[in-house]
């Protein structure tokens, strides 16, 4: 994207407790955007968890500025957020709440209003989680001070409207996206990262990436896995989590100790790898927003089994690149493995099914155009309605 004018700034605004999906979402924004015609800036929560995150960024190229975020219990924080955005002096604030009542309880935007920004911008990852009543109704007012309510998933914005107040004029649907490399390299991977994992040519890897909390499932797809009958397949574990070692014992319990192998936490290119090894993604979620693993897993050529929540039938609509059961049903879960594991003619058509749908709709490069795209409407209106208005450095 060309801009006649300096680069546009956008501070990008992290209060999360931890780097997870709604984190990625804002790394691969803001290191991936147009550096010609953006400049942009993540202001992120002093909070020890997300030193490495930050790090990962700032090698990037990305500058990171970091601030006490406690509002609304700490009130002294409010002037140390509005003090680096009046340094930072961008043209537009992009707030990312990771649910329905975060941000700081939504007081971000009006502080971002107040330090100057001509737009604000917040996306919503997983707007169908009730709000608390109070926190809504601050939320709702805070609304106001905000040009564009972004979500994931086409799915969310009857909640972003019914649920939370926000004006339908307000609000549109961007679907993530990861590099369209991602997965390219599987067939020269493949045999390499199979045997690293015990797999033979005529075994099936099954895996399944995220945290191991109970709204991930875990405990569903060991019972369905549990009740399996037949051999030839291995489960590879990829994540962490409160409940690993729980999970762990479970898996024993239930006589996989050999079948089921917890890999634990690992660096995005590790992730990859993982996934261009095996044969089907597993994702029994009870909650989901737009899972960058559903996205990763089409890119891979990978099946998916998944639950048919929220925006997972956008990514993956039963059939096409995979199969969707209800949350929680760990027969139905186990019959879509099964139909996998028994019919691989079935896994490479809709593994290739799902790599064409990622290249069609998920995408970072078309992501980036839309966002770019939006951010340059936004400060261009804003600027107009200002009179040209919007303060450098």
């Amino acid at each position: 994207m060309k801009n006649d004018g300096s680069p546009i700034r956008i501070c990008f605004i992290v209060d999360a407790a931890y780097a997870g999906g709604a984190e990625k979402y804002v790394s691969l924004l803001a290191s991936g955007i147009d550096r010609d015609a953006f400049e942009p800036i993540v202001l992120a929560k002093t909070n020890p968890r997300l030193d490495v995150w930050c790090g990962r960024l700032a090698a990037s190229g990305v500058k990171i500025v970091r601030a006490p975020m406690g509002l609304p219990y700490r009130p002294r924080d409010a002037f140390a957020i509005w003090e680096e955005l009046r340094r930072a002096a961008p043209h537009a604030v992009h707030i990312n709440m990771p649910g329905p009542y975060d941000g700081q309880m939504g007081l971000l935007a009006p502080l971002a209003r107040a330090a100057g920004s001509a737009a604000v911008v917040v996306t919503e990852h997983l707007p169908r989680v009730e709000p608390l009543w109070k926190r809504a109704l601050v939320k709702r007012v805070s609304y106001s001070f905000v040009d564009r309510v972004l979500t994931v998933s086409r799915s969310n914005l009857a909640h972003l409207v019914g649920r939370h107040g926000v004006p339908e004029y307000k609000t549109a649907a961007v679907y993530n996206g990861i590099p369209k490399a991602y997965g390219s390299r599987r067939d020269e991977w493949r045999d390499v990262a199979r045997g690293s994992f015990g797999l033979g040519s005529s075994d099936a890897g099954i895996v399944f990436v995220g945290s191991l909390v109970e709204r991930k499932g875990m405990g569903i797809l060991l019972d369905a896995l549990g009740a399996l009958r037949g051999g030839g397949w291995r489960l590879l574990v990829v994540g962490g989590g409160e409940e690993r070692d729980a999970y762990e014992a479970v898996a024993r319990e239930k006589g996989l100790r050999d079948k089921v192998e917890f890999l634990g936490e690992l660096p995005e290119s590790e992730v990859e790898k993982t996934l261009c090894a095996s044969d089907l993604l597993v994702l029994p979620s009870f909650i989901e927003g737009m899972p960058y693993v559903v996205i990763e897993a089409m890119a891979c050529s990978l099946p998916v089994v998944a639950s048919g929540i929220d925006g997972i039938p956008e990514a993956t609509p039963d059939g096409e690149a995979g199969i969707l059961v209800p949350p929680g049903d760990a027969d139905a879960l186990r019959t879509g493995v099964a139909r996998l594991l028994g019919d691989a003619p079935l896994r490479t058509r809709l593994g290739a099914a799902g790599r064409r749908r990622f290249e069609r709709l998920f995408t970072l490069e078309r992501h980036l155009e839309e966002m770019e795209s939006m951010y340059a409407d936004l400060v261009g209106v804003r600027r107009r309605q200002q009179g040209g208005g919007v303060r450098g450095r």
